[in-house]
């Protein structure tokens, strides 16, 4: 399997939820945000590598968006575009006017946009990593697609893992339907036997640790210095 013998210098969460995002935290995977972190909304594969070949282009234009509700939980709201599929669930506080919630959105999803291109026309390694939480990719669209994004940015290797769920599987396997566009396929999202969140995450953590990226130990122990600052944080804190 190429992915997991390549070395990237740079992984990316590629949707479809913020699940995928927390679980390459957890594997030292994630660098720096990116556009698609936190998004929601279920967008087929095609509509990300849309995203990136036009740059963006058009991406949460104020009249495209439409608001679907609160999160009283999290203390948002969330606003999907209407043209993308894409959600926000996470950066719209409740109670703060629309036009400076949007400003503030807009500024962020600008540098994070920016950020991934950038690193695309790096000339590196890039691996995108895709999670799907129902249904099932065509692999020859996965290809199609996959040619288009390699063609838009040839100065750069991009590859794909595509994590993609069969209920009640017993355990994980692979499929290549060409080289660096890999599926791994196994029970890793299921409302009623999982978190509905994170889903399976150790079973999604146990692929992603395949994955090797230039500075993940790196990442990892500032992890874990974070966690453990938390932790002495509380203890000491609480002492009068």
């Amino acid at each position: 399997m190429t992915v997991f013998e390549r070395t990237y210098d740079a992984v990316w969460p590629f949707g479809q939820w913020c699940a995928v995002a927390m679980a390459m935290k957890r594997c030292g995977l994630r660098s720096a945000s990116g556009p698609f972190d936190w998004m929601g909304g279920g967008c087929p594969l095609g509509a990300y590598i849309n995203m990136l070949t036009t740059n963006f282009a058009g991406f949460f234009l104020k009249e495209n968006m439409k608001k679907l509700g609160d999160m009283p939980g999290e203390g948002t709201e969330r606003w999907k575009d209407m043209v993308h599929g894409l959600e926000s669930r996470h950066e719209f506080r409740i109670g703060v006017p629309f036009e400076v919630n949007y400003a503030n959105f807009h500024a962020l999803i600008g540098r994070r946009s920016k950020r991934l291109i950038a690193s695309l026309r790096s000339g590196g390694k890039i691996l995108f990593v895709h999670w799907i939480g129902e249904g099932h990719c065509r692999r020859e669209d996965v290809v199609a697609d996959m040619q288009r994004l390699r063609a838009a940015f040839p100065e750069s290797t991009v590859d794909l893992l595509v994590i993609e769920t069969e209920k009640h599987a017993k355990e994980v396997s692979y499929e290549e339907p060409e080289s660096g566009i890999v599926f791994a396929i196994g029970d890793f999202y299921d409302q009623e036997r999982f978190d509905p969140v994170q889903g399976n995450e150790k079973l999604v953590v146990s692929v992603l640790r395949r994955v090797r990226m230039r500075g993940r130990w790196r990442n990892i122990l500032h992890l874990k210095l974070a966690s453990l600052r938390k932790r002495l944080g509380r203890v000491f804190g609480g002492r009068k």
